[in-house]
This record gives C-alpha cells, structure tokens and sequence, in this order.
C-alpha cells in the first residue's frame, strides 16, 4: 500500500514523470508482491480485533491497570458502571489518562445509573442495558455494591419483558441524544448486551414474571423480539436524524462462556444468522457490528484457559479471522473484551456440569503487574490501541 502511495504521489510531480513511467512495471510487480503477502496475514483491510477487559479489577488492583495499558492494545474497557472507579493517586498518570480515553460506560439498566449526567464529559461509545435476557434476584444492586447480576435484577416488569423494555430503552436513547446535542462526545450506542442465545425458544413468554414459580427465568431470542418492537418506536439517531429505536444501535453485544472456543465462535455464528440484514446493512437496516462484550473458559485450569484464549483468538478458525461471514470468517465482530477476575462461581455451560463450590479463573493479569499465559494468548492477535 505504501508502494502504491509512493507511486501515485510521484506520477503527480512533473520532474519525475520519466522515472514513473520506467519503473511502473518494476513498481507494479512490487505492489502486487506486497499485496499478496499482506492478504496472506489478514484477509479483511478492517486493522484487526479492537481488544478490551471487562473488569472491576483495575481499581483494586493498580498495577493490573498499568499492564493492560503496556500492552499497547487495550482499545476499551468497562465495568458494569458509568464511573471508571479509579483512585489516580495510585495508579500513574499515563496509565490513568489511557484508561479514562478508553473506558465504556454501561446504562446497567433501569435502576443504574441514577442519572445520565456521565454522559455530559463522555467522549467515545456508551453500552446498553446488562443481560436483560435472564431473570436476577430483585434488588441485588440495592446495597449499591458492585455486582454482575442482570439488569432485570431492579425489577422484572421493565426489562425481562422485550416489549416493555422497548419503551424503557426509547427513553435512554432520548436521554442520550439528549446528552450528545448538549456537547457530549458520544460516539456510538451498543445494543443491550444478551447472556443467552439468538433464537427465539418456543413455549417461553417472556412477558410473565419470571420470579413467578414455574416460569422460565430466561428469555432466549430476546433481542429479536426487542427489535421487532424497537423498529415500531420513533426515536432520533446521534446526528439528529429521524429513526426508530432499533437502527441508532451502531452494535450489537453479547456474552458467551464455554467449555470450548468453539461453542462461543457457534454462538457468534447464531448471532450473525438471526441478524444478518443488520451485519450486512440490507433491508433498510443501518449496518452494525458485533462486541463480545464478556467471554471466559469455564475452568480454573491455567493452562486450559490460556489455550481456550489462544483458540477463540486464532487468525485461522477464531474472531481473529478477519475474512468476511461468507468466507468462514468474523469481520463482523468488531470488538472483544475477556472477562477479567481472579477467581469466580462457575455455573452450568454446554458440555460441562459444575461440582458443588466451583469456582473458574480468568485472570488476564497477574496481582502485581505482568499479563499471565491467558493474558499473553488473549493480546496476542489483537489490533494496536488506537
């Protein structure tokens, strides 16, 4: 490409004209060389997989931070809140200035955050509600402690039902362009993030109240039906421009945890199926990318993670594979974020039970400072932080 550049950047300058027109056969062989090579590594000029951690882990553990920085491709990160958390006395101040450039904040969900006033300084992307897909026990959140649990766990009605969830999230989008025509800096709206699988599962009515005896805590195929109601709701895009609710969403975001890579590449897959005229931008769709947004391996064996990391990472059968859908690639996906703890309740995945008191790791990062095997598997493929 830079040959290419050079080329036309001197057949444009009158006193090297001879020289082009000598060499443009030497020249085009080079190029072409160059190409062939360069298609070789990646077969999508897309630069490659934004990297990030999802992770409260940063501001309890500092040197972590300085690590994930150190990398050079720590695109973004997030923690389940709008506040970064960070004490800057203690972390240094080109690792915090990094780590304030890419954080993402998450509208949790109805409960979370109070206001929308850390929208009014924020420049860059802004996540949609936590896992509304899956039922949370009511108020978890209530002692104002950090926690994992879904979005529905302020309260089912809101955000378990996709239809009443539709109208909760016409109103964040309000607020948002709201927040965006005040002078804020926002970017792109990423869709609610979904815990469960792309379609619909019959006999389930997610409109019931899951907390209820006998009724499915899960709503699987809940973004299809939040966007079949979302299209049906006006809503103004980040420009100002007229839309509906569904079509401001720039990406689509999911959670996958496995026993195998593969499991989370079929999850993604799935995705891609149920939402193909969005990826592809057809049918009056605006086009959208995917954010796997949490991921981790579901064991506590070290060298298991790592490789577990190192397939779902792979330039060759993982999301590193940046052909196009249609030639068995991810392109689509856009961005990825581990799942950073040291330790976490396991819980039952495809292909694997959980014992009593299991626990997984997914550290990315050792406790004082240094990236460990997964850490180094996970980085390995991602795109330099921009």
């Amino acid at each position: 490409l830079l040959l290419l550049l050079f080329y036309k950047r001197c057949c444009h300058c009158c006193w090297l004209l001879n020289f082009c027109t000598a060499n443009m056969f030497t020249l085009s062989v080079i190029v072409f060389l160059a190409s062939s090579v360069a298609a070789s590594n990646t077969t999508s000029g897309d630069g490659g997989i934004a990297c990030g951690v999802a992770t409260t882990m940063f501001q309890l553990a500092p040197s972590t931070a300085a690590t994930a920085v150190g990398t050079g491709k720590l695109s973004f990160w997030w923690n389940w809140g709008s506040p970064t958390l960070l004490d800057t006395n203690v972390i240094d101040s080109k690792t915090a200035a990094a780590l304030a450039n890419n954080f993402v904040p998450m509208i949790w969900g109805t409960a979370m955050p109070t206001d929308m006033s850390f929208l009014d300084d924020h420049e860059g992307d802004v996540m949609g509600y936590n896992e509304p897909d899956q039922y949370g026990p009511a108020c978890c959140n209530c002692d104002g402690k950090q926690s994992y649990y879904p979005a529905t766990s302020s309260g089912w009605a809101p955000l378990f039902n996709p239809k009443s969830a539709s109208t909760a999230w016409q109103q964040t989008v309000s607020q948002i362009v709201q927040a965006k025509h005040g002078g804020s800096g926002v970017t792109r709206i990423v869709s609610p993030a979904m815990a469960g699988d792309a379609d619909v599962q019959q006999g389930v009515d997610c409109s019931k109240d899951p907390a209820a005896p006998g009724n499915s805590h899960f709503c699987h195929g809940w973004l299809q039906m939040f966007k079949n109601f979302t299209l049906q709701l006006p809503c103004s895009d980040l420009e100002g421009k007229k839309s509906n609710c569904w079509d401001v969403i720039d990406s689509i975001q999911i959670h996958a945890y496995a026993a195998k890579a593969s499991d989370v590449t079929d999850k993604i897959k799935s995705y891609y199926s149920a939402f193909k005229e969005d990826f592809e931008g057809l049918n009056g769709r605006t086009k959208k990318t995917l954010w796997l947004t949490e991921v981790a391996a579901a064991s506590s064996d070290g060298q298991f993670v790592s490789n577990f990391a190192s397939d779902l990472m792979s330039k060759t059968t993982g999301i590193a594979n940046r052909a196009t859908a249609d030639q068995g690639g991810f392109s689509y996906v856009s961005h990825v974020s581990w799942f950073n703890e040291f330790f976490f309740t396991g819980f039952n995945v495809s292909g694997h039970t959980v014992s009593e008191g299991e626990s997984w790791s997914s550290a990315l990062f050792n406790p004082f400072g240094g990236l460990t095997d997964t850490g180094t598997a996970f980085f390995a493929n991602c795109a330099p932080a921009s």
